[in-house]
């Protein structure tokens, strides 16, 4: 029963850790994708070489993220004038690191 309570214990801390919320400084867009079937964006960085536990590398927005508009209106700006992103990060989307929000920086 204790090896249990344990094994629970520690599943619970390390799904924590892998889905934790976290902010990615000084990333340069270099592409910017739709998904085809309508399911978000996805977004690459030059910067970024770190899955934070998904499968790729490459950030994923779903479409029913809050000010999913507002957020890819900034990522295209940022991706046209080169200017660096901070990107709020939660977890997966469909094995892509799932996008929250993000920041322009000057």
């Amino acid at each position: 029963m204790i090896k249990k309570i344990i094994l629970v214990y520690l599943l619970l801390i390390v799904s924590s850790v892998v889905s934790a919320d976290a902010v990615v400084v000084d990333n340069t867009i270099t592409r910017v994708d739709m998904g085809w079937l309508g399911e978000g964006v996805f977004v690459s960085t030059a910067e970024n070489t770190n899955n934070y536990g998904c499968q790729q590398s490459r950030f994923g927005m779903p479409v029913g993220t809050p000010l999913f508009d507002q957020n890819l209106a900034l990522l295209l700006s940022a991706f046209h004038t080169g200017s660096k992103v901070e990107l709020y990060i939660d977890g997966c989307f469909g094995g892509v690191i799932n996008l929250k929000a993000v920041t322009l920086v000057k």
